[in-house]
């Protein structure tokens, strides 16, 4: 699991046991918490790294963990098999640090995992979903060009469920993409 993912200052590498104190603080970040259901423990974020190791494992894909070039913990991005949707549906995950909110990392992040998903494992759709509160993640959605597709519960909470396949993501993407208030 050599992969490395590049943009600029952005390295993703597969989640590792090194990432694991850094996962830790990000997932009991209240913050961050708001956007992602609530904070977790520090045995809930063991048992997401040790399914996200099992992911890459299993599947050939999983969440990367990106550093700054200074070697900084931005956040993570990277694939899933979904909960939700499809069978055979496969889901984009992503959150990032605070102090990187609002500057465009969390789709830069997100840009190399779905071109690197189409073009290198040969996934044909993506899937995605927030909190409908979450208007931060569904701009990162709409500008990697996932289309709204329903409205969905999860968690005993309104989400919103997206969608991406590998022709859209090859057609142009400046298209504006449908949203809940306008689906």
């Amino acid at each position: 699991m050599k992969e490395a993912l590049r943009d600029g200052e952005l390295v993703g590498t597969p989640v590792s046991a090194r990432d694991l104190p850094y996962l830790v603080l990000l997932f009991g970040d209240v913050e961050v918490g708001k956007t992602l259901g609530g904070t977790r423990s520090d045995e809930e974020v063991l048992a997401i790294y040790s399914r996200w190791r099992s992911v890459w494992e299993e599947h050939g894909y999983g969440p990367f963990v990106f550093r700054s070039s200074p070697g900084a913990f931005v956040g993570y991005s990277g694939l899933v098999p979904a909960a939700i949707g499809e069978p055979n549906d496969v889901e984009l995950l992503y959150g990032i640090e605070p102090g990187f909110w609002g500057r465009g990392v969390a789709t830069r992040m997100s840009r190399l995992v779905v071109d690197w998903a189409f073009a290198q494992r040969g996934i044909d759709s993506l899937v995605a979903y927030t909190l409908k509160t979450n208007h931060a993640s569904m701009g990162v959605m709409k500008h990697l060009g996932f289309r709204y597709e329903r409205d969905i519960e999860k968690a005993g909470f309104p989400h919103v469920f997206y969608r991406l396949t590998r022709t859209d993501s090859d057609s142009d993407s400046t298209l504006p993409s449908s949203t809940p208030d306008n689906p």
